[in-house]
């Protein structure tokens, strides 16, 4: 069985202009310790997805469950790293990693033993007493992902957590996120609108329709050994593959697009 499974899932969102349908239709399976990357269009419903899993939102019809479990709302087994770092401000990066933890009032021993773990996986150790605004922004996607794992979720939830970084350091953290997840063994739904992220990362690449988003497709990656290199034969035949997909399914009909 796996460990996340998500069973006919659609969305309508009511709007003043009437309802529209953002996922029809929606299945997919995502076993433990798996890396699977979601990759679509604008507005084919990638984050709705992951919010869904996240326990925000509730979808109109079908379910996901975790473990076997339904999920009706947000919980601890599930950690999530935002587009944006969403940090608390007033807040060292200490006390930022150690936040979910202080709340569930464990021991002030073990919090500082996880806080260590996780300052030091992410290269943050000179900067624990340091406050958000004085990080460059990778460093505080760096805190926010530490935050995350720090409470021991099963499932990482990323939202375009690169996507407002330059190249340079965006690059560096997907090859940091990789080592960490070769650490750690957990597992990850990472949402991109690159398809270059996508390969480079995951096990399994989902490829989404425009709105109303559907899955068109989805790509086995476990048959091309990592370190991959996005300049090879292999990468480039896929890249323009899923381009051609994408600029064929970039497109909602009128009928999708608002349904009264």
């Amino acid at each position: 069985m796996a460990m996340l499974e998500a069973k006919n899932i659609s969305v309508r969102f009511n709007t003043p202009h009437g309802s529209i349908t953002a996922m029809q239709d929606v299945s997919l399976e995502i076993n433990e310790g798996e890396f699977v990357c979601i990759l679509g269009p604008s507005g084919c419903g990638k984050s709705t997805f992951l919010n869904q899993v996240a326990g925000f939102i509730h979808p109109t019809s079908g379910e996901i469950r975790l473990d076997n479990k339904l999920i009706t709302g947000p919980g601890k087994e599930r950690g999530v790293v935002f587009q944006e770092h969403a940090l608390f401000p007033w807040l060292t990066i200490g006390q930022n990693i150690l936040f979910g933890l202080n709340i569930k009032h464990r021991p002030k021993k073990e919090c500082n033993e996880i806080l260590e773990k996780y300052l030091d996986m992410m290269g943050l150790s000179a900067f624990k007493n340091s406050f958000p605004k004085e990080l460059s922004g990778g460093m505080r996607q760096r805190a926010s992902i530490a935050r995350a794992l720090a409470n021991d979720p099963r499932i990482l939830l990323m939202d375009e957590p690169f996507s407002a970084l330059d190249e340079q350091t965006r690059k560096k953290l997907q090859h940091e996120l990789l080592n960490i997840w070769a650490k750690t063994q957990i597992t990850i739904l990472f949402i991109t609108h690159s398809i270059e992220e996508a390969l480079l990362l995951a096990d399994k690449v989902v490829v989404m329709t425009a709105r109303p988003g559907k899955i068109y497709k989805i790509y086995d990656m476990n048959k091309y050994s990592r370190p991959r290199n996005e300049s090879s034969n292999e990468m480039i035949r896929l890249k323009d593959e899923i381009k051609d997909i994408l600029s064929q399914t970039d497109h909602p009909t009128r009928s999708d697009e608002i349904a009264c």
